[in-house]
């Protein structure tokens, strides 16, 4: 355990620390989209839309400020907030209600960029530009890692000042339970509590 000296004049570290050491930068996800259904499509988010009947086409359409995709020439979709998924029936939804005759084909080509905040036991605290793609993990690797004053056990993840779900790191490193993956959103807070009492054991 750091900060605490052995008899015979051996630092034990804490259990975890080696692990955001050992991640490599391709730990991070790159700027193509790989995600899942659930993913929720907000502001900078790109599509591709492929055009085909009566209309041939392809289009490169950008998430505006206002969260809608403006389709020219067809009309405009409100899209943020609502996963892949349901973009696509909405989507679905909407060509069969105004382009009749054109069949289209709708894919994320590339994910918005997200801002950050990570606070309490990190080793680098602060604002971080991440992928839309990343997970709580990523921005731990990011900012460093946690720190000696860090804990482990209860790292939290606030939105719009409500907490949204709070992990137990050691749940990952021990039985491989790699259930972060809910994906970051632009004002998220992740606030790491100071760690609690710890017993260094040996042999």
């Amino acid at each position: 355990m750091d900060g605490k000296d052995l008899e015979d004049g051996i630092r034990l570290p804490r259990f975890g620390d080696a692990f955001f050491n050992s991640i490599q930068s391709s730990f991070m996800p790159i700027n193509m989209p790989n995600l899942g259904s659930s993913y929720i499509v907000d502001v900078g988010d790109t599509f591709k839309i492929l055009l085909t009947g009566k209309t041939n086409k392809e289009l490169t359409l950008e998430v505006q400020r206002d969260g809608s995709l403006l389709i020219p020439q067809i009309g405009q979709i409100q899209v943020a907030g609502k996963s892949l998924q349901e973009t696509q029936e909405t989507m679905s939804e909407f060509m069969k209600s105004v382009a009749l005759g054109v069949t289209h084909y709708l894919t994320l080509s590339e994910i918005r960029d997200v801002q950050v905040l990570l606070t309490g036991g990190i080793k680098q605290p602060g604002i971080y530009t991440l992928s839309g793609g990343s997970s709580i993990l990523h921005a731990l690797n990011v900012a460093g890692g946690i720190s000696k004053q860090g804990s482990y056990r209860k790292v939290s993840l606030k939105r719009d000042g409500q907490l949204i779900q709070t992990f137990d790191l050691y749940d990952i490193f021990i039985n491989g339970s790699f259930a972060v993956d809910r994906t970051l959103r632009s004002g998220d807070a992740i606030i790491v509590d100071p760690v609690g009492p710890l017993i260094p054991l040996s042999g």
